[in-house]
């Protein structure tokens, strides 16, 4: 949990635009939906949508417009901020 509230304020400073949403993985009843609709959306096929699905229920996850970028383990802070900042277009910190 500590690892991912760092990770949570790093790209809470890095995109202050980015809407951050930390959702508990048994939540199946809103999590799996969102991330369907958002992969979908997004222009994701069936498969990648399925398989975003499937991966974002892990206990740990980042899932980033309905996109699984990590599951299980995470890597270090600035890996992931970087990553998501890249996924999203945004510029990475200097």
């Amino acid at each position: 949990m500590q690892h991912t509230g760092e990770i949570y304020r790093a790209l809470a400073q890095a995109a202050p635009d980015l809407e951050l949403v930390v959702a508990d993985p048994r939540n199946l009843l809103w999590l799996y939906p969102a991330v369907w609709k958002s992969a979908r959306a997004d222009g994701a096929s069936v498969f990648a949508a399925l398989r975003a699905v499937a991966r974002a229920g892990a206990p740990v996850a980042v899932v980033v417009d309905g996109h699984t970028l990590y599951s299980g383990r995470l890597p270090d802070t600035a890996t992931v901020v970087n990553a998501v900042l890249e996924y999203t277009g945004r510029s990475l910190p200097a």
